[in-house]
């Protein structure tokens, strides 16, 4: 890169290495930073970036603000509305969105591809390198991952700990 860019990161923490970006500034190639993320939040009083006149930091408030907190407890109510009403996720973070029109024609299979799972898991001496999944018939016109996610949710069921959720 050029010598005298600035950088500036406000999405992650650890997308900049905070102790190189610390040496840039000392060796004059970066001319100065502006961050409101860090690895470890809040950053300890003694992190060198905050000692710097070259660097600015500030809060990460991009979800604090009255207006994000508001848009996140509607989301939120109207996620938790649609799985009590219907039976449908949408946005999880281990769970493929189905519609509930979907849902209805999986769900017997999502029970076999989880007991199915736990029974490859039961049968098998040790953790595989790999587990592969094949589909075959009517099912295969429809979206999969739902299923595949069953067969490896019974198969890891065994060796997970109390507080994992899936």
């Amino acid at each position: 890169m050029k010598t005298g860019v600035r950088i500036i990161n406000c999405a992650r923490g650890g997308i900049v290495d905070e102790k190189d970006l610390a040496d840039a500034i000392r060796e004059g190639k970066v001319a100065g930073a502006a961050l409101d993320v860090y690895v470890d939040e809040p950053p300890s009083p003694d992190h060198p970036l905050l000692k710097m006149d070259q660097v600015i930091t500030t809060p990460h408030l991009g979800a604090s603000t009255d207006e994000a907190q508001l848009n996140v407890a509607i989301a939120v109510a109207e996620q938790m509305v649609d799985f009590l009403a219907q039976g449908v996720v949408r946005y999880a973070l281990n769970v493929p969105s189905v519609s509930p029109e979907l849902l209805d024609i999986l769900r017997p299979y999502l029970l076999l591809a989880e007991k199915l799972g736990s029974l490859v898991s039961q049968m098998s001496g040790s953790l595989p390198k790999e587990v592969a999944v094949e589909y075959g018939g009517d099912v295969t016109q429809y979206n999969l991952a739902p299923l595949t996610l069953a067969v490896l949710k019974g198969f890891s069921r065994p060796s997970w700990s109390p507080r994992l959720t899936m």
